[in-house]
């Protein structure tokens, strides 16, 4: 199971409808679905979502990562209110999809002011 953030700076260019066709254009081989607020890329043994979160908490949270990876040189990453998960509860033992996984992460990082984390073990991505 996989799981990231990519935290949203003040000047970020993000948005969950344009993140649709770049999704598309990395994964012509699976099913990319826009429903509501949340993209689903899936394939028949696959899938993996992204959604967009601007909760009251998602602040703290980018504060207390900014201030484990940057210290005190954290900058706009602890100014992030708004970010967007990236999650798979497929289970993918033999890490089959981990490359996809990676692949959704770098279209998260082609926009302007995303920058992904691993909120588990906070580190850049």
């Amino acid at each position: 199971m996989n799981r990231a953030y990519g935290l949203l700076l003040p000047d970020s260019d993000f948005t969950i409808e344009d993140a649709v066709p770049r999704l598309a254009a990395k994964f012509p081989q699976y099913k990319v679905a826009l429903n509501g607020e949340q993209i689903t890329v899936s394939s028949p043994d696959w899938e993996i979502e992204l959604a967009v979160n601007d909760a009251p908490e998602v602040l703290e949270d980018s504060v207390r990562i900014a201030h484990k990876i940057a210290g005190d040189d954290a900058g706009d990453m602890a100014e992030a209110a708004t970010r967007v998960e990236v999650w798979s509860e497929t289970p993918d033992y033999e890490l089959a999809h981990f490359g996809d996984f990676l692949s959704v992460i770098e279209v998260l990082k082609s926009f302007a002011g995303v920058v992904a984390v691993n909120p588990e073990e906070p580190g850049l991505m």
